[in-house]
């Protein structure tokens, strides 16, 4: 299976993978690689959530990008929001995440309320 850099990424998706991977001690080439355990599915299943919450894109661009079917991109948003639904610890852990992505985004935007305007995996 191919993975794509992180150079491919555009910036709202780069700053995502910056923050997950910086919370996670993973690298790129894990999120988007075809691995498994759970310590990678977990990070790439809020790395999913978030670009796709930030950006509005298609479960079909997110998945090409990722070098996944749609559909797994589909079951990796429902596993999420049901795992956060039921345990406190991910939960939280979510919640760090998105924290940071936010914060991020406000320093590079310069204010709270930024939305990552860039839509994903543009092609400049």
């Amino acid at each position: 299976m191919r993975t794509i850099p992180l150079g491919h990424f555009n910036r709202n998706a780069e700053l995502t993978m910056i923050a997950v991977c910086a919370h996670f001690g993973l690298r790129p080439t894990d999120i988007t690689g075809p691995s498994r355990r759970w310590s990678v599915v977990w990070p790439r299943w809020v790395f999913i959530h978030l670009v796709k919450q930030s950006t509005g894109c298609s479960t079909n661009e997110l998945g090409e990008r990722l070098n996944r079917d749609h559909t797994t991109i589909i079951y990796s948003l429902s596993a999420l929001r049901n795992l956060v639904d039921t345990d406190r610890r991910a939960a939280e852990e979510f919640a760090r995440v998105e924290a940071k992505v936010r914060a991020i985004t406000n320093d590079i935007y310069g204010r709270e309320d930024a939305q990552m305007p860039l839509p994903l995996f543009a092609v400049a």
